[in-house]
């Protein structure tokens, strides 16, 4: 079974503070505590709903084979590729010369180079580990993200209550262009 999991990291400030405050028109600094963790709180469903990293962060997937994709793009680098051999726990290293990073494809993948002879894995669900760099950074986030993000945290501010919704919401409508759907 494959599983991915983010490392704890800074996330990049896709959204600042000040343009949050501008969007809901608040002047003053006695909510700023309450405003961040709406904004907070509005990228992460964002990611959620888009199944996207839009604030950069480093991803470790698990699998047990080499037959797996990246989740969470748009995915920006590779950091390492590892294996455990049949009969080891310890991960052994593949050159990055052996491998790219294939983001053409429907899901973004490793490819590894033609003549790469493949190890006999362990039998293990984490016999492949992957680390990988996933995200924007705040020059490259669409800008129907950002005003997807600024309506939620409003809807967040305005409301304070939980949201009793029948149709879909403006943001969810921006956001739809870049919802990643099972395949």
């Amino acid at each position: 079974m494959k599983t991915v999991q983010p490392t704890l990291s800074t996330p990049i400030e896709i959204v600042s503070l000040a343009e949050t405050k501008s969007h809901l028109r608040v002047t003053n600094a006695s909510e700023d505590a309450l405003i961040s963790s709406y904004l907070l709180a509005a990228i992460d469903w964002a990611e959620g709903f888009c199944h996207r990293s839009f604030t950069g962060d480093t991803f470790t997937l698990t699998a047990p084979s080499f037959d797996f994709d990246l989740e969470n793009p748009p995915i920006t680098s590779i950091v390492s590729v590892e294996y455990k051999v049949y009969g080891s726990n310890s991960y052994t290293a593949i050159t990055d010369t052996n491998y790219n990073l294939n983001t053409n494809s429907i899901k973004p993948c490793v490819e590894f180079i033609e003549n790469y002879v493949f190890p006999r894995l362990a039998l293990v669900n984490d016999a492949v580990r992957v680390v990988y760099v996933a995200g924007y950074d705040s020059d490259t986030l669409p800008q129907l993200v950002k005003i997807a993000i600024l309506l939620k945290c409003s809807s967040f501010y305005d409301n304070r209550m939980e949201e009793n919704k029948r149709f879909t919401t403006s943001a969810e409508l921006l956001l739809m262009k870049y919802k990643i759907f099972s395949i």
